[in-house]
């Protein structure tokens, strides 16, 4: 096992809504600091990583959920399309006369 440090920020995050409870996230990368964000400490943890963890699978699956999501999208603005085309070619046009 390979043993890493994991630095971030902790924050308090309180919603808009006053009936929900407020929830404290761990953030690494960007500062969240704002209307809703609270900064409260920045820490760090150790952990330890499996020598035989392999992260490729997991973001192989990401991908190609991300690729079927977009199938999917893509699919169903083409059929929004075929049915303008076919709603369109159903009208028969006829200029007005002068």
């Amino acid at each position: 096992m390979a043993k890493h440090t994991v630095k971030g920020t902790l924050y308090l995050y309180t919603p808009v809504n006053p009936t929900s409870k407020p929830v404290y996230h761990f953030d690494q990368s960007r500062t969240l600091d704002g209307e809703s964000f609270t900064k409260v400490v920045d820490h760090s943890f150790d952990v330890e990583i499996p020598a035989d963890f392999d992260p490729i699978p997991r973001q192989l699956d990401a991908l190609n959920e991300k690729k079927r999501q977009l199938r999917l999208k893509l699919a169903a603005e083409l059929a929004a399309i075929d049915d303008r085309i076919s709603k369109l070619q159903a009208i028969e046009f006829t200029p007005e006369a002068a």
